[in-house]
């Protein structure tokens, strides 16, 4: 929407200030005449290129992907494939609130995985790894532990 919105407002910019222009403006001058024709040529070519672009998007978005991927998921269903989950994660420097939630999450998800779950979390700080280590340790003990 904003993208739309700052469009408008260029284009309305863009038309006041054409609008400005004197009448004898481009009689009076040489090549001001050729000079807005190129300029207006410039613009229609590279708005015309946006809309091209924004068409094949929309296309893309609302009709070619929805078809890909519901015959990828069918080829992945056909093909009877464990669907195992992958994580990585890493964390740096990350206040303890926001580290918990994420792990929180992660737990939660990998224990919703259909054929199981292999998480790598990939810490530096010590104080980091005892708390991840203390959060698994507080799960359900379904969930096998490999360090």
């Amino acid at each position: 929407m904003v993208f739309l919105l700052s469009h408008g407002a260029y284009l309305a910019i863009i038309v006041t200030l054409v609008t400005m222009i004197p009448r004898g403006f481009a009689e009076a001058h040489q090549h001001a005449a050729s000079t807005l024709f190129v300029l207006g040529f410039l613009g229609t070519w590279r708005y015309t290129w946006a809309v091209i672009n924004f068409t094949r998007a929309a296309i893309y978005v609302r009709i070619v992907y929805p078809r890909r991927k519901a015959r990828a998921f069918a080829r992945f269903a056909e093909a009877g494939i464990p669907a195992h989950a992958y994580f990585l994660v890493t964390t740096y420097m990350v206040d303890t609130p926001s580290t918990i939630a994420c792990y929180r999450a992660l737990f939660a998800a990998a224990a919703q995985a259909k054929d199981g779950a292999t998480i790598v979390a990939s810490v530096v700080d010590g104080a980091d790894e005892r708390l991840i280590r203390g959060m698994f340790d507080a799960c359900p003990q379904d969930m096998s532990r490999t360090t």
